[in-house]
């Protein structure tokens, strides 16, 4: 960085001028050839030079981003202090003055069933809401045998509404739902994995080598991820910040942090299983005698995960021979609340293993899950007395007749 831009405000000597850089206001190419920033936000001065090492498009991007944080340090604004209800009320206000009145309509139908679903659940600021919730959302929909295009319709509508928060309302950092992936409008709705399935994808398949001869293949290396999935329930948002302090290996339990809400903080009991998946992650520093920190699943680069999730299961979708329809990495998640509800654990204990704000949440979600558990446990209290399953059911219905037939015998006489 060169003295001009450490210092104070540089001083031209007579007869040269700064030179303002075209497309971009309050860049500036001193006489030195270094680039300096200078621009006012509502009165208040910026003056800051830019680093040497930046080019000019850098330097551009720099004095946008220091414009929005001036912007926000002058008025106040902070991302997590906006309420859903206030940007909905700035965002249709905004649409009624330049769209049609039926238009407008529309919008707010579409996002008043999304902005009402998160309201009763407790979702009220901008920065609760994530893909995870948007996903929880659009099962239940699918639960409720609406459609995927009237999904992605309610989904977008919201979207569209934090987006605009971002460009023109400026009062919010990012948009929380910007990589929310639209469900398919044509083919097979989305669905939870079978048992056979998941066992095939969480060891029970190989890839084949790239570039080798006579057929080679080598063993998923991806296993272990679709196997905490499966046994945790965890969020694609949280297996990608999962780290290996948050194992305990002595209780053979696992802490998930907080995330948007207070309920995704909880601690999950793992499994023989998912203990050795995870052993295995952390093996690759046990063997060279260092302790393991930091992210479980992590790229090449030392990145999260996340992004590259779903490229991952599509290659072993592909490669285990199991069709991709309706599958998704939430799918493992709905797979796990499957199996303990159909294992007859309650509905209280499944919530607070999937980190949900209420038990109302995993009932709309998993209805038919529970109703089939009711059904099941009406078969337990047969067998139970000692009875079939099933069987209790048919003496219901005969006391029942019988009943009816003294009823109207006693009439008759």
């Amino acid at each position: 960085m060169t003295s001009e831009a450490e210092g104070r405000v540089p001083k031209c000597r007579k007869g040269l001028k700064w030179a303002s850089v075209s497309g971009c206001p309050g860049l500036y190419r001193l006489p030195s050839g270094s680039l300096y920033m200078r621009f006012r936000v509502r009165g208040e001065e910026v003056s800051e030079g830019v680093p040497s090492h930046l080019s000019v498009r850098q330097a551009k991007e720099l004095v946008r981003h220091r414009r929005h944080e001036a912007a926000e340090a002058r008025l106040g604004f902070r991302h997590d202090e906006h309420s859903l209800e206030r940007l909905a009320e700035a965002y249709f206000g905004y649409k009624r003055r330049r769209l049609k009145r039926e238009t407008v309509r529309g919008y707010e139908a579409a996002a008043d069933r999304f902005l009402g679903w998160l309201f009763r659940h407790g979702y009220e600021l901008v920065s609760q809401v994530d893909v995870d919730v948007a996903e929880d959302y659009s099962v239940l929909r699918e639960g409720e045998d609406v459609s995927n295009r009237t999904i992605n319709l309610e989904v977008d509508a919201v979207r569209r509404m934090l987006s605009w928060g971002v460009r023109r309302w400026r009062r919010l950092r990012t948009n929380p739902l910007s990589d929310w992936e639209r469900l398919p409008e044509r083919g097979r709705r989305r669905r939870a994995f079978t048992a056979e399935e998941y066992e095939l994808l969480a060891g029970g398949h190989r890839h084949p080598v790239c570039g080798a001869l006579g057929g080679k293949t080598q063993a998923c290396r991806s296993g272990a991820i679709w196997v905490v999935f499966g046994e945790t329930g965890l969020r694609p948002g949280e297996l990608g910040r999962l780290e290996f302090g948050h194992v305990d290996w002595g209780r053979g339990t696992l802490y998930v942090p907080r995330g948007k809400t207070a309920s995704s903080e909880r601690t999950i009991w793992l499994s023989g299983r998912a203990v050795v998946a995870l052993a295995r992650e952390a093996g690759r520093f046990w063997c060279r005698g260092r302790v393991a920190r930091g992210l479980v699943f992590r790229t090449k680069g030392g990145r999260p995960v996340v992004r590259g999730l779903w490229g991952r299961l599509r290659r072993c979708l592909s490669a285990a021979g199991i069709e991709s329809g309706g599958l998704t990495c939430h799918s493992f998640r709905h797979f796990f609340a499957s199996r303990l509800l159909a294992g007859g654990v309650d509905l209280k204990t499944v919530q607070a293993l999937l980190g949900h704000a209420s038990s109302r949440m995993t009932t709309d979600v998993y209805a038919h899950e529970v109703a089939g558990g009711r059904e099941r446990a009406a078969a337990a209290l047969d067998r139970a007395a000692g009875r079939g399953a099933g069987s209790g059911f048919q003496l219901g219905l005969n006391a029942v007749g019988n009943e009816r037939g003294q009823v109207a015998g006693g009439a008759g006489g």
